[in-house]
């Protein structure tokens, strides 16, 4: 292995459209509203929380994927806990 080599082992590029395997638990920053469902914003991907307390919104919470559509970059996804405080 040269030492370039090394040196970028394990180096990746971050992606603006993230993308989310159902099952999967995220901590997020609920940033917004849709109909019902609260949003968050991970790159442009768009997380819709389902079951989450309208008061989170601003607040940092933990969610589970049910499911992912590649196309459109857009989760929905299960409240499961407030974890965190507004950054704001």
């Amino acid at each position: 292995m040269s030492l370039l080599e090394k040196y970028l082992a394990g180096f990746q590029l971050r992606s603006r459209k993230p993308t989310f395997e159902p099952g999967t638990r995220v901590s997020v920053f609920i940033t917004g509203q849709d109909g019902t469902d609260l949003v968050a914003r991970v790159g442009d991907s768009k997380i819709r929380i389902t079951d989450a307390p309208v008061e989170y919104l601003n607040d940092r919470v933990l969610v589970e994927i049910d499911e992912f559509d590649d196309n459109d970059h857009v989760a929905e996804g299960t409240f499961i806990e407030k974890v965190g405080e507004s950054s704001f």
